[in-house]
């Protein structure tokens, strides 16, 4: 199995279904190439490289932002 560790200092993290208990991890520059295959893989997010993981999941999908300061 795919694992990716992100280091997120800022809690850019929202719950998008609360049913589905589904969420966003914020916006990461990362090519679409490496989106696509990341799709499936475990999620691990730690606030930095000396501590463990305080959020994760499994990665169901991403979005391209085309507007805005994350474009």
């Amino acid at each position: 199995m795919t694992a990716v560790h992100f280091i997120e200092r800022v809690d850019n993290v929202r719950k998008t279904d609360k049913n589905k208990n589904e969420w966003e991890s914020g916006f990461w520059a990362k090519t679409e190439e490496l989106a696509q295959k990341l799709v499936g893989a475990a999620l691990h997010l730690h606030r930095s490289r000396s501590q463990p993981s305080h959020f994760g999941g499994r990665i169901l999908g991403y979005r391209i932002e085309q507007t805005g300061p994350s474009a």
